[in-house]
């Protein structure tokens, strides 16, 4: 089963992760003593290969993973959920058609249009049912983070950068 970072938030007050930027799965294994991992695909350079090899090393020590990707790419959205991921981190998302650019890609109808293929490794190459899969899918987490706005203290602790947009059903965190 992998570990779902939308899981651990809800269940802990205080998680401990790293980003990697080293396209090397014996880097993430040595992460094992965090509670997640952020593969960096936006500032590391990381193949699809590479990164799914990182996933893999992941998922053997127990790691959740999220993955930065380096932009509202649609293809990359859909390449990259397909390894099995259930965390994306989408930096630059600025507007609201940004929003539902990313939602678009990253949801199967009815949230959104995200191609659909029951045999990848995300949904273990067919062992579960398509309809199970596309359920359980739903569920995962976007987070988007912003490069150019200072964020500001909210009152809870975690901060909040102006012009901010919810995606739906989603925590921002």
């Amino acid at each position: 089963m992998r570990k779902n970072l939308r899981t651990l938030l809800a269940e802990n007050d205080c998680l401990f992760g790293c980003f990697v930027q080293i396209p090397s799965p014996e880097i993430v294994e040595m992460a094992r003593h965090f509670d997640y991992v952020i593969i960096d695909g936006e500032h590391g350079h990381i193949s699809h290969e590479q990164m799914l090899s990182m996933i893999r090393a992941a998922e053997a020590v127990d790691l959740a993973v999220m993955v930065r990707i380096s932009d509202i790419d649609p293809i990359l959205i859909n390449q990259v959920l397909d390894m099995g991921i259930t965390s994306l981190l989408v930096p630059n998302v600025s507007s609201k058609e940004d929003a539902v650019t990313l939602v678009d890609a990253a949801y199967y109808p009815p949230l959104g249009n995200r191609g659909a293929c029951p045999f990848t490794r995300a949904n273990y190459y067919g062992s579960d049912t398509p309809a199970d899969y596309y359920k359980k899918d739903q569920r995962g987490s976007l987070h988007r983070c912003h490069h150019r706005r200072r964020a500001r203290p909210c009152g809870d602790g975690r901060h909040h950068q102006p012009g901010r947009h919810r995606l739906p059903g989603h925590r921002a965190v």
